[in-house]
């Protein structure tokens, strides 16, 4: 499972890298003025607790399972009947018009690839610790110089956007930007003795 969430994050932070500048919505970044050189991993711990209102309900659905093995909700149209649910109503208004599509995302994309896992509330594993583990490969993947890797809590200095905001169990988000290169010191040069005897 950790592999596939490796391979899902880096597919996914090229398809970012390669869309960087893609029209400064909400959650998205403005383009580098160059080339990215960096990059920041935001790391979910755990769902928003709207979120995790919406797994929790969603555990309750019935799945069937496919010719090709994937699960669906036994009831096509259960979303119509789930967007009436006490605990769904009862989610803030502020997250009301996240909640629909959410669960529509999970359902039919999460839950078809990854099967009843993508409805937990938590990872088995350190997903942070597993990403630090192979910065290296992550850096050479994405050709980058710097790579840091943080909790989704926090924005990073040299963030100012919300793209924090997008992290989740099992699905990290990224932000790139561009240093400078930094000059080399020239060497200091010598002294000749000749300077003070003269010629």
């Amino acid at each position: 499972r950790k592999y596939k969430i490796l391979r899902d994050a880096l597919a996914d932070f090229r398809s970012q890298k390669d869309k960087a500048g893609g029209g400064g919505k909400k959650g998205k970044q403005a383009a580098p003025a160059e080339k990215p050189t960096h990059a920041v991993i935001y790391v979910a711990a755990a769902y928003k607790e709207w979120q995790q209102t919406v797994l929790r309900e969603l555990q309750k659905v019935p799945l069937v399972e496919n010719e090709d093995g994937t699960l669906q909700p036994e009831d096509k149209g259960f979303l119509k009947a789930f967007g009436q649910l006490d605990t769904i109503k009862a989610i803030p208004k502020e997250f009301g018009k996240k909640v629909m599509p959410f669960a529509s995302f999970v359902v039919q994309t999460e839950v078809k690839a990854r099967g009843r896992d993508a409805l937990e509330l938590t990872l088995p594993f350190d997903e942070a610790s597993m990403l630090t583990e192979v910065v290296d490969v992550i850096k050479k993947q994405l050709d980058l110089q710097g790579v840091d890797i943080q909790s989704s809590d926090s924005p990073h200095e040299k963030d100012t956007t919300t793209m924090r905001e997008a992290a989740q169990p099992a699905k990290p988000a990224i932000y790139f930007w561009a240093e400078a290169a930094k000059e080399e010191a020239k060497p200091k040069e010598g002294i000749a003795v000749s300077d003070f005897l003269g010629e």
